[in-house]
């Protein structure tokens, strides 16, 4: 729609020429964001591994040849340290063709997860993205939906979650490329659907209807900020203090369909202080 509005601008905006294009879906993803306050990339790694691990758990419960995620790092440093230190397949741009290839082979083949930097947001066209991590800024909201676009396909849920790193020294951003991040920045502060917000913006339009008012659709964490998914990533910004405790829990098996282990005292206590419940099955909403 931007695009298609500063052509009609060039050409005078004919009276005669009509302009249509299909409205943005996002039915099947439901976004999810928070942020952690580490700069370092293995403090980061370190931080993000427990939600990684139980991502990783739950998507092993089902049939691993099917089931892929995606995570988007906005630096090729942080991409080469997070595919290194969690030995996953790495995907950008300076690579060579043979090696991308082979990257792509193996996480189609056998791995669930690849770590890219930007340069994997467009062409890829894999059926069974089931969750994508953007970990750091992307560049703007065109570059957030298109990589959450990964995702979805065939109707199946996807899990979208942006993780902001505030302490990570900023890009310099220059007009007219400043309202792009502007607007990014607006969505992380949104408390509005963050569906919703996301096709305001892209279409520019007022009027689009929340994750609970459309049929189908997956709910984001604004929308329902009691499902499994929501409160396992709010976790992610507690601080340092309850790290250990978040690690245990995020191990446990309380997000996987299997017989569970007794939970530990500690974190019995902690999860009744919060109204959380364990349980032996997934709600991915």
């Amino acid at each position: 729609p931007r695009c298609l509005e500063k052509l009609l601008e060039l050409m005078g905006k004919p009276d005669k020429l009509q302009s249509v294009h299909e409205p943005t879906s996002l039915l099947p993803l439901a976004f999810h964001r928070t942020a952690i306050s580490h700069k370092k990339n293995d403090e980061i790694v370190s931080h993000l591994s427990p939600l990684l691990e139980g991502l990783d758990r739950f998507l092993l419960a089902s049939d691993k040849k099917l089931f892929k995620g995606i995570i988007f790092c906005s630096s090729v440093d942080m991409a080469k340290a997070l595919a290194e230190i969690l030995s996953l397949p790495l995907y950008y741009s300076h690579m060579s063709e043979e090696m991308k290839k082979i990257s792509l082979e193996l996480w189609k083949s056998s791995a669930v997860w690849i770590v890219a930097t930007s340069a994997l947001i467009q062409g890829i066209d894999e059926d069974y993205i089931q969750c994508i991590i953007f970990l750091g800024k992307p560049f703007g909201l065109i570059d957030f939906i298109q990589g959450s676009g990964r995702g979805g396909r065939k109707k199946l849920p996807c899990q979208v979650i942006y993780i902001d790193l505030p302490k990570m020294s900023p890009l310099k951003v220059q007009d007219p490329e400043l309202k792009y991040w502007q607007e990014l920045d607006a969505w992380t502060k949104t408390q509005t659907c963050l569906k919703a917000f996301l096709i305001n913006t892209i279409d520019h339009v007022s009027n689009a209807l929340s994750c609970v008012e459309v049929k189908d659709s997956q709910p984001c964490s604004v929308c329902n900020p009691s499902s499994q998914t929501a409160q396992m990533i709010k976790k992610l910004s507690y601080n340092s203090l309850d790290q250990e405790l978040l690690e245990k829990e995020l191990r446990l098996e309380i997000f996987l369909d299997v017989q569970p282990k007794p939970l530990d005292p500690d974190i019995k206590e902690y999860l009744e202080q919060n109204n959380l419940e364990a349980s032996g099955s997934v709600d991915w909403a």
